[in-house]
């Protein structure tokens, strides 16, 4: 069980730091296809899927706001 643990935290970090390193690019399309919405955070522009179909798009402050598909992710 701690092995699983310990490889899970590695995990974490290292994806976080490449996720930092990415989004300091400059100039830069990068897109991300992120079940961890911490990572979807830190984006600039948000799109949320449901069956294949574009359901919101926006900041992560908006799509909060208007308490849609996204709001409801991060809460359960």
């Amino acid at each position: 069980m701690m092995y699983y643990i310990e490889q899970f935290v590695r995990n974490s970090i290292i994806g976080a730091l490449l996720v930092d390193h990415l989004m300091a690019l400059e100039e830069r399309t990068i897109i991300f296809i992120a079940h961890r919405l911490a990572i979807a955070k830190k984006t600039n522009n948000i799109l949320v899927l449901e069956n294949g179909s574009v359901v919101e798009t926006g900041t992560h402050d908006a799509l909060v706001d208007t308490q849609g598909r996204y709001y409801q992710l991060l809460n359960h």
